[in-house]
């Protein structure tokens, strides 16, 4: 294994906040039961399954060397091949000898579902799970704020200032940043309005993957505005919980940070931002997904989010 693909396990893994929040969750519900987990990596979560008396372990996973690595880690503590089973493959494509009392996952980014959990969660559940059997974690809600990240800013001022002092123009990586999620730590002074619930996942729940969500934010710091804040709140088990705000203890989840794709606008207090968020389908490894922005005074907001709303209706029904 690459050091680079090591360094970043070690990341997630010497998290505490995660580790520790995992680990009570799975002593809750693992002990004497036939476990399942979805995204093995290097094995700590089927581990502390293990360790919690877990009659046995099904281990899937996509990278075959961080299976090898994990099965390995997982033999040296004294589990058998009895004891844990490792599976090479995306877990929607993958099927298992016999159904599980437990289903585990860790397949979390800085804005929750970003690497298609809930369509691995569900798929899981409907294939894998014995009929009542517990998802871990059970349920994860995803919100969004108004942002203006200094992180994000002092990036975006790297490739335009700092290397413009070089006489070097890369200006088009603007472009770039603008087209992708960031992971960093945002403060609560960064952000210009409150949070809004825009996803609630029960996974316990049959439900189709969501493919669209809609939002109007009411502007309470004006400024220029580059984009939505994201952290989730999630129920690992009915007494543990992860939540990733600001004001939580800091995970390397940190806050998500999504640019809008046609760059800042220049908001007021009181004016309303609307914002679509468009989600492709199927079972990817990672989530694809897209924002539309419009703002202005609240009035001419909303009679644009009520028009946009009919057209997807519409488009919806044919």
């Amino acid at each position: 294994m690459n050091i680079d693909k090591l360094r970043s396990y070690k990341w997630m893994m010497e998290d505490k906040v995660r580790m520790d929040a995992y680990q009570a969750a799975i002593r809750q519900v693992c002990a004497e039961k036939v476990v399942c987990e979805i995204g093995v990596g290097l094995g700590p979560l089927s581990l502390m399954a293990l360790h919690a008396g877990a009659t046995r372990v099904y281990g899937i996973e996509l990278d075959p060397e961080a299976l090898s690595v994990a099965t390995e880690v997982i033999r040296a503590s004294g589990f058998g091949p009895d004891r844990f089973i490792g599976i090479v493959g995306l877990s929607t494509r993958v099927s298992l000898p016999e159904p599980v009392d437990v289903l585990l996952s860790e397949t979390l980014d800085s804005m929750g579902i970003g690497e298609n959990t809930h369509r691995y969660m569900a798929d899981a559940r409907t294939r894998l799970l014995k009929p009542g059997g517990v998802m871990l974690p059970a349920t994860l809600d995803g919100y969004a704020a108004l942002a203006s990240p200094q992180a994000y800013l002092e990036e975006r001022r790297f490739w335009t200032d700092d290397m413009s002092s070089h006489g070097l123009r890369y200006d088009p990586l603007l472009q770039h940043l603008r087209s992708v999620k960031h992971t960093l730590a945002i403060a609560d002074a960064e952000l210009h309005s409150g949070w809004q619930c825009w996803q609630k996942n029960d996974f316990a729940v049959q439900e189709a993957a969501t493919a669209f969500a809609s939002l109007a934010f009411e502007v309470a710091r004006p400024g220029r505005v580059y984009g939505l804040a994201l952290a989730f709140d999630a129920a690992l088990s009915t007494d543990v919980r992860l939540r990733t705000f600001p004001e939580d203890p800091k995970t390397h989840w940190l806050q998500g940070f999504a640019p809008f794709p046609q760059g800042p606008i220049q908001v007021e207090a009181g004016a309303l931002v609307y914002v679509e968020m468009h989600f492709g389908q199927g079972d990817q490894p990672s989530l694809s997904w897209q924002l539309r922005v419009a703002s202005g005074d609240p009035p001419e907001v909303i009679a644009y989010m009520k028009q946009r709303l009919a057209e997807m209706a519409a488009a919806g029904s044919r």
